[in-house]
């Protein structure tokens, strides 16, 4: 859908009021700080990304083993190799039509997990 000249026009002039200005610096506003609980959470790196610590998350009211809570909290590096290697045949079987970018990621994420 096109906007017209005018809404164009309109929606131009809005935002170059202080009242869009305001209006878009309240919701840049709402989105920090619905965010900053989670960018201020006890993290650890692992190969595949940021884990939160076990002191992190809020398991009230779950029935949770300690051990249980370790187990979902780890990354075993043998398992996500065989998946790397599961996900590079996926990745090839569509050819020359696969973006670069995914290439770099899986091999990103291979070099990250390291050798066997």
């Amino acid at each position: 859908m096109e906007l017209s000249p005018l809404a164009v026009r309109v929606f131009r002039d809005l935002l170059e009021t202080r009242t869009g200005q305001q209006l878009a610096e309240n919701r840049l506003w709402r989105v920090e700080t619905s965010l900053k609980p989670l960018m201020q959470a006890q993290a650890i790196d692992t190969p595949l990304g940021r884990l939160p610590t076990a002191g992190a998350l809020d398991l009230e009211g779950l029935d949770l083993a300690d051990a249980d809570q370790d187990l979902l909290l780890s990354v075993d590096g043998s398992v996500w190799r065989q998946e790397a290697a599961l996900s590079r045949d996926y990745l090839a079987s569509f050819g020359d039509r696969l973006p670069p970018a995914l290439w770099r990621e899986q091999e990103a994420l291979e070099a990250r997990l390291g050798p066997a």
